[in-house]
This record gives structure tokens, sequence and C-alpha cells, in this order.
């Protein structure tokens, strides 16, 4: 496991929001659970609980020293993860004006997209609001799809379905989505003669996305104090934190020092930098991340 001391002083994975409701004519489906008409992927009741979120997220920045950015910058390919991001940055927007606090910033991509000179002038135009208030706090909202995160690219998807051994994951464990986390880290990927991902893979994957992103924005945006956003998706996640609770080792065992429960909508996987030592905070629990360097042998 590489060292977690490089990644940031704070990383927040948030798993997406509620989906919305498959319709169907033989069901009475309550308006909530229906698609949003503004957030892509999502549904009514996921924008409420995501507003929710936003809350927390605003407060966990209010208790971070001056100069803080938090940039919410990493998503996966599914439009649930980036609507879900969206929300975020909407309702601390409001938030922030409705209370007329002029300490914290934000910048959401509507606020900072500059389609003339893509990338590069939007970079540029955060530099440039950023320099110019040194003492000020700062959300950027702007999710870039990590290829980390991915739910494609040979994981749990295949041509807009599910995988063959995804599909077969679900049918052996009664569609029950915990017993198939599980299962995924007893069998690591490989169920007769389908192949899955591996969860330890997919767990250095997404800390490799945390670390990758952080060096974007402490190289394009800022060398202040950051807190890295970033939304994807259960199970991958339910490896993040098992990985790092358990000493980089996946396995059901594992996952019930989590509380072995799978994570929920708009719950976190949390990685803190204090006094040198990195900690993970996940369920209401805290877990010391061992330190072991590139080329270190685990045990």
């Amino acid at each position: 496991m590489e060292s977690m001391k490089s990644v940031s002083s704070e990383a927040i994975l948030t798993r997406h929001t509620d989906k919305p409701a498959k319709k169907d004519a033989t069901k009475q489906i309550n308006e909530k659970d229906l698609e949003s008409e503004e957030y892509e992927g999502i549904s009514e009741k996921g924008v409420e609980s995501s507003q929710k979120k936003s809350k927390e997220l605003l407060e966990r920045l209010e208790q971070s020293p001056n100069g803080t950015i938090m940039f919410i910058g990493g998503k996966s390919e599914m439009p649930r993860t980036g609507s879900t991001a969206e929300v975020y940055g909407d309702e601390m927007k409001r938030l922030v004006e409705e209370s007329g606090k002029d300490n914290i910033i934000v910048l959401t991509e509507e606020d900072i997209r500059d389609e003339k000179t893509g990338v590069t002038g939007t970079i540029r135009k955060v530099q440039e609001l950023i320099n110019s208030s040194p003492d000020k706090k700062f959300i950027i909202d702007f999710p870039l799809i990590l290829n980390e995160f991915k739910m494609g690219e040979g994981r749990w998807m295949k041509d807009g379905d599910y995988s063959p051994f995804t599909k077969e994951l679900l049918k052996r464990n009664n569609n029950d989505e915990v017993a198939c986390v599980r299962d995924w880290f007893a069998n690591e990927g490989k169920v007769d003669d389908l192949e899955g991902p591996n969860p330890t893979e997919v767990a250095e994957s997404h800390i490799g996305g945390i670390e990758r992103l952080n060096e974007f924005a402490k190289k394009q945006i800022s060398d202040r104090p950051i807190i890295i956003g970033m939304v994807g998706h259960s199970w991958n996640l339910d490896a993040v934190a098992t990985y790092l609770a358990n000493e980089g080792k996946i396995t059901p065992e594992g996952f019930e020092k989590t509380g072995g429960k799978m994570i929920a909508p708009n719950q976190s996987v949390e990685v803190v930098i204090e006094d040198g030592k990195a900690k993970l905070k996940y369920g209401g629990k805290e877990f010391e991340i061992p330190s072991v360097e590139k080329g270190e042998e685990k045990e």
C-alpha cells in the first residue's frame, strides 16, 4: 500500500445519491422516486438527500483554516455521480448566499467553465480568483471523470449493461447487495469461468485516483490547504473502506471491521491527515492507516 500521507489533508469519497425508480405501468411510484427534472440520473428524493449532505460538507469547510479550498473534482462516467456533485455545489452556493457569509466563495462549473478557451482558460480563471482572495475559503465544484472511478472499463459494466460477472454475482446472492460485497471480497473477482474486478486492485486504483487528483489540484490550483472531494459507487467504495481499515487486505472479515454494511447513498469514506498520520473515518469509526511505501512487501 502506498503512503496515504501524499493524498491530501483531507479526502472525501462519497457514494452517489439515490437513483430514480424504473417506470413500471403496473406499479404506483412515488413522485420523489422519479428522475429529477434538473439533475440527470438521480431522483428527487436523491436531490433532497444530497442537499442535506451539502450542509455537512459546508460545515466541514467552515471548521477548516482560512484559505482552505474544497475541490469537488472527481466522478465516474455515470451521470448520477456528476449530478450528485452538481447538487452539492448548487446547494452550498445557495446556503452561503443565504447566510451572507463573505469569507467563502463558491464556484460551480456554470460559474467558471470557459467555452472559448477550454480547460486551460477555466484553470486560469480559477487561479486568478483564488490568488485575488488569499484569506478566503473556496468551494470549487468542477468534477472530472476519473478513469480509476469508472464502472465500465472491464469492471462492472459491458456494452451498457451489467457484465456477465456482475449478473452472476447478483444471481447467486438473490440480488442482496451486501451479500454480493461479501461474496466479491471472498472470491476476489472470480466466479467459475467468469472474471470480474479484483477488489484489491479496485481499492488501490481509487487511492491512485485520489493521489492524482490531489497532485492536479496542488499543481494547477493552489498550494493552500485542500479538501479533495469525489463521488463514486458502492461496492467500489466498500472495497476502499475495507482496504484502508484492514491494513490493505480485503476479506469478508475485514468488511465486518467497517460495520459489515454497504455504503449508503451520500455516505462518505474519509481520509484525514493529522499530525503526519493518516486516518480513515467511516461509519462512525476511526482507523489508523499504516504507511507502506512503494516496493515494500505486505505481510
